[in-house]
């Protein structure tokens, strides 16, 4: 159904003038934005060919829009700041061209491929609805999913790592986890996705983590080591015995 439109429209009037609401919004978005494309349709399926045309990457633009690229929404100013710059085109994975006066006031979520499946459209609905509905939660309860943000935040993590750190923070039920995981992760390593890569990073590239890396680096290094030892002694015992056999046949 290439042809049916797909697109996720949620009232912006959920965040309303809640700054701290609308600043998480952002984070997250800005945060799992490559996340977001490839887990935003149904398995196996990556994003159309159009979608670098008609629903194009924000991430350079949030993070450009803001001082050392860190989402900070404090005043009605810096909300109406973002939003106006995010207007230049409605052709973003997130389009805000419906907040004019007269338009119908909603966030677009234009990623999604078009379709008729409705577990997939009702899925893709949850999945942005939740991103609104936890942006709003943790404004209005400081401590709500706090140690879950601080993670999503971390840019030292892998790939793999930050899409946990994204399920974990905007549901709760395993299963439910489960299917953007899978779709995420049927898809993940496909080369469309070099389209959407984001200017600065939010995760690390490859299976390991810096961290990961160095443990296994030290871990190898370390078994290395003892094969190392163990070759040495048992060339010492070899010895001690072969001067042990010239000696008793010395005499």
């Amino acid at each position: 159904m290439k042809d049916v439109v797909g697109h996720i429209h949620i009232g912006a009037n959920f965040l309303g003038n809640d700054y701290k609401a609308w600043e998480n919004f952002f984070t997250i978005y800005n945060e799992c934005e490559e996340i977001f494309y490839k887990m935003s349709n149904r398995v196996g399926e990556i994003p159309r060919e159009e979608v670098a045309e008609y629903a194009m990457s924000s991430n350079d633009v949030i993070s450009n829009t803001f001082e050392n690229s860190e989402v900070s929404i404090t005043t009605q100013e810096d909300l109406e700041l973002i939003i106006e710059t995010m207007k230049d085109t409605r052709n973003r994975g997130i389009n805000f061209s419906n907040m004019e006066e007269e338009g119908i006031q909603t966030i677009e979520f234009r990623i999604p491929n078009g379709t008729i499946d409705i577990n997939t459209i009702t899925q893709n609905i949850r999945l942005f609805g939740q991103l609104l509905n936890v942006s709003k939660q943790t404004s209005l309860d400081k401590e709500y999913k706090k140690e879950e943000f601080l993670v999503l935040k971390n840019h030292n993590l892998t790939e793999r790592e930050k899409v946990e750190s994204l399920l974990n923070l905007l549901f709760d039920d395993e299963k439910e986890k489960d299917i953007y995981r899978q779709r995420w992760d049927k898809i993940k390593d496909n080369d469309y996705f070099e389209q959407v890569k984001a200017e600065k990073p939010t995760f690390e590239r490859g299976n390991y983590s810096m961290r990961e890396q160095t443990a296994a680096i030290y871990k190898e290094t370390r078994v290395e080591d003892r094969m190392r030892f163990v070759k040495m002694v048992r060339t010492v015992i070899e010895k001690i015995k072969n001067i042990n056999r010239q000696s008793k046949l010395s005499r």
